[in-house]
């Protein structure tokens, strides 16, 4: 091989050396940015976990809420029904009481009616 030929095989190897260079550095900025993707995807799992698990409470909470409002609901009405109860009990007690005059009393009642 003469002195040209080794330059040129020189030169050559320095621009292939020079492209393994370019495609390394290439790599490695893949790499770096591979690395990235991977950060931000782990990241991306546990925001998801935290939302679910905000959904979760958030539905046990609708649901607590919602007996609540079943309990509320059958205390309101509670006091209207043992109100209308009572009153029942006393209209009763009221015409048991009128029957029971009127009965204890036909006697009386029949001689006035027989006088008119």
């Amino acid at each position: 091989m003469d002195d040209k030929s080794i330059v040129e095989l020189i030169k050559a190897i320095t621009a292939q050396g020079t492209k393994l260079d370019v495609v390394t550095q290439s790599l490695a900025k893949v790499e770096e940015r591979m690395t990235k993707l991977e950060v931000l995807r782990e990241q991306d799992i546990k925001q998801n976990e935290k939302i679910e698990q905000i959904l979760s409470r958030l539905q046990q909470g609708s649901e607590h809420f919602e007996k609540i409002e079943v309990r509320l609901n059958k205390l309101e009405s509670a006091e209207g029904e043992r109100a209308k109860g009572i009153i029942k009990q006393i209209v009763g007690l009221l015409i048991a009481a009128f029957v029971g005059a009127i009965i204890g009393n036909i006697g009386g009642i029949i001689h006035w009616l027989g006088r008119g």
